[in-house]
């Protein structure tokens, strides 16, 4: 069977929809419309936006997740309904951003100098821009 989802991504305004198939689960997922288009992503054509607001969202989300793994320092393990659940530690929080050239800008400004070396030499060939301000 097949489905339609509306996705609104946090990483610009673009509002898409998209269609997988349960019967097929193989196939890629495949972008059916665009709803709306950040002026960011205007003017792509349908298959280029997806993948576009797709790899941007989910560079976001790698770089969470890398820190999860990797900077230990940061992180905080709580049990939730008898899983292990990780998340930062209330004092270490980032904020992000995409800058013009749409690399994923993150301010790190409160994490120990440790962690930032770590996240430096995590993300050196990505196209990820980090802030000590």
């Amino acid at each position: 069977m097949k489905h339609l989802t509306k996705w609104s991504p946090d990483t610009c305004g673009c509002k898409l929809v998209y269609e997988t198939d349960d019967e097929h689960p193989e196939l890629d997922t495949k972008a059916v419309e665009t709803i709306k288009a950040c002026p960011f992503h205007e003017g792509l054509d349908i298959g280029k936006h997806f993948d576009t607001v797709l790899e941007e969202n989910q560079r976001k989300n790698r770089f969470e997740g890398m820190i999860h793994k990797n900077v230990p320092e940061v992180i905080d393990t709580k049990i939730i309904e008898g899983k292990e659940v990780k998340h930062m530690k209330d004092m270490y929080q980032y904020k992000w951003s995409f800058d013009a050239d749409r690399n994923l800008v993150v301010d790190v400004k409160d994490f120990p100098k440790t962690a930032i070396k770590k996240i430096q030499d995590l993300t050196k060939d990505q196209k990820i821009a980090l802030q000590n301000s």
